[in-house]
């Protein structure tokens, strides 16, 4: 049976408000197996690639290219290249200069709140940048890009001086698909792009791309972040406003309890005068102490985490009855039996301002 998929979308064209459909006939497209092209020992996280620092420029196409909302180009690339409709992204054609054309929208996909239409007559039409100067570069990287394919074939990549470094190609039509790759090499890559790899031709659209740099240490490396109230009272258990957040920055897998039994990390929550708790387990107390552990603020059971990868835990933080009123440091401490060999020991603890109040 033949799927239609009918994408309303509205161009914002030179020459006005124009709405713009298309049919896409997803029967009618050739089955394709997802490609990945990922180096050895090249680790990506598992979540949502958009969560770490991106070192794209203009990565969401929020902010308008010098020519505005829509540009094109038709015959050879000249030295430098057309800028899109996106600032910070360069067009791109085959060799035989075919159209290429970019378009500024309003988006409805993942990332928002504006997406870049790309409509090309060859292969390799898309868009590019070059997100560090030549003679710099990254190693070890993870490329990810939202794109949605009405015809044709997308491959996000980049480029070192010895050609493609990284890629990944699209394997559906009609819907949103998030690409990612990853890179584990020796030279420097500068140069990110997304392009049709379809002879006839093709037309997607892309909502947001990201270089993530991954960690080049052979070690875990654990940090701890806190989502705490401004305000608690005595004698009150605030666990259930209190988010934990434990993130592996290194380069290797940091066991937790789950697997790794008591060779895994737990975390401490722990109330404090100050912005500094001492290393080691805390110790509780149903009175208020400095440092103590708080009451149903161990979280023993721990996952395991990969490069990169962030969980959130739930914790209990009953504060003493007998806490004086005044303001005092909700503090976590992530590892404190010390049981992770990390690349970075001293950045193991979080401290949030609260006032405790009577």
């Amino acid at each position: 049976m033949l799927k239609t998929l009918l994408l309303t979308t509205l161009a914002l064209l030179m020459t006005g408000l124009v709405a713009t459909t298309f049919a896409v006939a997803q029967d009618d497209e050739p089955k394709r197996e997802a490609q990945t092209l990922v180096a050895p020992n090249c680790v990506m996280p598992d979540d949502d690639p958009f969560l770490y620092p991106n070192i794209l420029k203009n990565p969401s196409y929020n902010t308008v290219g010098p020519n505005g909302i829509q540009t094109s180009w038709l015959g050879p690339l000249p030295a430098p290249p057309p800028p899109s409709a996106a600032a910070q992204w360069d067009m791109h054609n085959s060799n035989a200069g075919d159209y290429i054309g970019t378009w500024m929208l309003p988006s409805n996909g993942p990332q928002g709140p504006r997406m870049l239409r790309v409509l090309t007559r060859g292969n390799e039409g898309g868009v590019t940048q070059r997100f560090l100067p030549d003679g710099e570069g990254v190693t070890h990287f993870m490329i990810a890009a939202w794109v949605f394919v009405v015809r044709g074939n997308v491959m996000i990549g980049t480029n070192d001086e010895n050609g493609v470094s990284s890629a990944a190609f699209s394997t559906k039509v009609g819907e949103w698909e998030l690409l990612r790759a990853c890179r584990n090499g020796d030279s420097k890559s500068n140069f990110f792009f997304a392009v049709n790899q379809d002879p006839k031709g093709g037309e997607f659209y892309i909502d947001a791309a990201t270089v993530v740099v991954l960690p080049l240490t052979q070690k875990p490396d654990l940090i701890v972040r806190l989502a705490t109230p401004n305000v608690a009272q005595a004698g009150t258990d605030i666990g259930p406003l209190v988010k934990v957040y434990a993130r592996n920055d290194g380069g290797a897998l940091a066991e937790g309890t789950a697997s790794a039994g008591v060779n895994g990390y737990m975390i401490d929550v722990m109330l404090s005068k100050d912005a500094f708790v001492p290393p080691g387990f805390a110790v509780f107390s149903p009175n208020f102490a400095e440092d103590a552990l708080l009451q149903g603020g161990r979280i023993s059971i721990t996952q395991d985490l990969l490069p990169l990868q962030l969980k959130l835990y739930a914790t209990g933080a009953m504060i003493p009855a007998d806490t004086p009123a005044g303001n005092y440091f909700l503090c976590g401490r992530i590892d404190p039996g010390n049981k992770i060999a990390e690349s970075n020991e001293a950045n193991n603890f979080v401290c949030n301002a609260i006032k405790i109040v009577k």
